[in-house]
């Protein structure tokens, strides 16, 4: 008994100084568990600011890293044109002016919208006035090269002050007082359809700034400009639909395709480079002289008559329709880039007197639109003779009347239709 008392003793006096070990020990490992947290976290704070800096030199390198090696006298230049060094122009160059006053006008469009729309990509003023100056070529940059040197002693480069100095040299300052007579004069052509007749008549109402008129004036000046075959087409149209200048462009353009796919405009088979008949109009007729008789589909088919015009073989071979009328009827269509089948004489005849086109043998087709491109003479074929109509009046005419000049086409020549 007195044992256990003294171990219970024992223990009770060991007891304290084990807890404060255990108390010791776990502050250690508390401090320890600190110190490595606090290292782990440092670790971890490195290594987000390594991936941030990893992050950063993927990225295009700015601009502002260049300007170390700049000079520190044009430290401020580099500033204000770096910036442009980024930008992609979004037009194209515009082409070489060399002086041709026709194409003044649309040039100096495409430079002013070039300077307007790709302003930050071509630079500051110098680099404005050097881009307009270097697409001048010729005499256009003759005219204006000590204008230019002006320019650059003095440091000015005034781009504008450039495209005025041209605009004076080439420009039509008289172009609206102009365009206004002609809308006075101009006129649709006898045989010549109203959309090859219309863009002429639009360009002068464009020069002569007339798109802003009232229409009633606009109307006034294009239903005078017709000719007689369109004014008799637009007798009975809706006035409610030819009352404006659109409506009444359209229903002339329907009309005229139309008459076109009637054959109503046909063209004179005239010398239109005739030294008497300048400026490509159609020479009058002087008086006595016969009106000359012909169908569209007889083309080179049809003998000459006695008063017609004076045009030589090789000019009438070369004006026809030798490779095929790109036409846009949709009956058409599948016979574009073919060319016709070779046929006999009597194949021939029996077209003429049929009315059919002589080239394809269709309805509603003539040579001078015909979609097929001329045939080519066999190797064994002799070569045709014109259509053989008999007529009562007189014998048949068997010989052509050529050039004595003229060279015989061989075997392999294209014939003509």
């Amino acid at each position: 008994m007195n044992e256990v008392t003294n171990m219970s003793e024992d223990n009770n006096d060991v007891r304290p100084d084990v807890l404060s070990a255990l108390v010791a020990e776990i502050r250690s490992l508390r401090e320890e568990n600190a110190r490595r947290n606090a290292e782990l976290e440092e670790r971890f704070t490195a290594l987000e600011l390594n991936q941030q800096q990893i992050r950063l030199s993927e990225l295009p390198e700015p601009t502002a890293s260049v300007t170390p090696i700049v000079p520190i006298e044009d430290a401020h230049v580099a500033a204000t044109r770096s910036p442009h060094l980024t930008k992609r122009p979004k037009l194209r160059d515009i082409p070489k002016f060399g002086g041709d006053k026709s194409q003044w006008r649309s040039w100096k469009l495409e430079t002013e919208g070039k300077l307007r729309v790709d302003k930050e990509a071509i630079g500051d003023a110098e680099g404005h006035f050097m881009y307009v100056f270097m697409s001048l070529e010729g005499k256009a940059k003759e005219n204006v090269t000590t204008f230019a040197e002006m320019q650059t002693e003095k440091r000015t480069f005034d781009v504008t002050e450039l495209l005025n100095r041209l605009e004076l040299l080439y420009g039509q300052r008289d172009r609206k007082q102009r365009a206004t007579r002609n809308l006075h004069s101009i006129k649709q052509g006898e045989n010549e359809p109203f959309t090859s007749f219309y863009p002429r008549f639009e360009r002068e109402i464009a020069n002569a700034n007339a798109e802003y008129w009232p229409d009633d004036s606009k109307i006034s000046y294009l239903q005078e400009a017709l000719n007689d075959k369109m004014k008799a087409a637009l007798i009975g149209s809706d006035p409610s639909v030819i009352s404006n200048y659109v409506g009444l462009a359209k229903r002339c353009d329907s009309l005229s395709s139309q008459m076109e796919l009637l054959g109503q405009w046909k063209r004179p088979r005239s010398n239109t480079k005739n030294p008497d008949n300048q400026g490509g109009q159609v020479a009058q007729k002087q008086p006595g002289q016969k009106t000359e008789d012909r169908r569209e589909d007889m083309m080179e088919w049809e003998p000459t008559p006695q008063v017609s015009s004076q045009v030589n073989a090789a000019r009438t071979r070369r004006d026809k329709n030798t490779y095929g009328y790109q036409s846009k009827r949709p009956e058409d269509q599948a016979l574009l880039g073919k060319r016709a089948k070779w046929v006999e004489q009597a194949e021939m005849d029996a077209r003429y007197r049929e009315g059919r086109c002589l080239r394809c043998g269709r309805d509603n087709c003539r040579v001078e639109r015909c979609p097929l491109a001329a045939p080519i003479r066999p190797g064994n074929a002799t070569r045709r003779t014109q259509v053989n109509v008999a007529v009562p009046s007189r014998p048949l005419v068997t010989i052509a009347a050529i050039e004595e000049d003229e060279d015989t086409a061989s075997p392999s020549d294209e014939d003509s239709d």
